[in-house]
């Protein structure tokens, strides 16, 4: 089984979404294309019948979303794309979930 980034939406099972890249970092020009990365939880049922799904991207990965246990492998091993989001300006999240 594989999510789209509208079926995420849809189902409520995104935890974090915030603006990456070069908006967060102040450094984005009229050119810059709009990041976005985020968090989202994989209901048991759908592990269980399906298998994981350690991510879900749109076609040129533009807007990324980690599963919760994928997004913390990746903490664990120091990831920099992953650590970003840690540390997002409160002005690029879009959404957090009080659980994340």
């Amino acid at each position: 089984m594989t999510y789209t980034i509208k079926e995420l939406r849809d189902k409520n099972l995104i935890i974090f979404e915030a603006v990456a890249g070069s908006h967060s970092y102040g450094t984005a020009t009229p050119e810059s294309d709009r990041d976005i990365r985020g968090v989202f939880v994989q209901p048991l049922a759908d592990v269980l019948k399906y298998g994981f799904v350690e991510q879900v991207a749109d076609e040129t990965n533009d807007v990324v979303f980690y599963e919760l246990g994928r997004f913390m492998h990746l903490v664990a091993g120091n990831n920099p794309n992953i650590l970003e989001l840690l540390a997002m300006p409160e002005d690029c999240i879009l959404y957090c979930d009080e659980m994340f």
